[in-house]
């Protein structure tokens, strides 16, 4: 480990329709595949606040993010709880070719409306169900990730997702 690259932080948002199980994907030009919209932590930013930023940035949404942790909110000025993450990964950057990797805060939301407005960081973008993310074949993380999101929709929904 002392040898590996330092990880760069970034942060994905997996955007659930608010009326219909489809998914908001991306088609990042840089990368040429097929993801969730999301970008790099800037150092003065919580991960949450991150996400937020590259959903308004990269597809015009504001996105009202899931909380998917069982913990009490708290807030006292000094100290708070933050909104959970639906996953944190470890992948290697696309392309790399020094094994450069991605320590990524992955996010579940739900827009007001479902009109977006695409970015010059953004090539194309489409609402999808399950078997219209397969056939764009993303790498494993984003169509596991999509997998379990649309699995348990009716309960991120709900706010009851199960914590594991």
């Amino acid at each position: 480990m002392l040898n590996e690259p330092s990880a760069t932080l970034t942060t994905s948002l997996i955007i659930l329709h608010p009326f219909h199980a489809r998914l908001l994907c991306i088609q990042h030009p840089t990368f040429g595949r097929w993801m969730f919209p999301g970008g790099r932590i800037e150092p003065s930013e919580a991960p949450h606040e991150a996400v937020l930023r590259e959903a308004v940035e990269e597809v015009g949404l504001d996105v009202h993010l899931c909380d998917l942790s069982s913990l009490p909110a708290w807030d006292d000025g000094a100290n708070r709880r933050l909104p959970h993450p639906f996953a944190i990964i470890k992948e290697e950057v696309p392309g790399s070719r020094n094994g450069a990797t991605l320590i990524d805060f992955v996010f579940v939301g739900v827009p007001v409306h479902d009109r977006f407005t695409l970015s010059a960081e953004v090539s194309r973008a489409c609402w999808c169900n399950r078997g219209e993310i397969a056939a764009l074949k993303p790498t494993y993380p984003v169509f596991g990730l999509a997998e379990a999101v649309l699995d348990a929709e009716a309960l991120i929904r709900a706010g009851i997702y199960p914590s594991r």
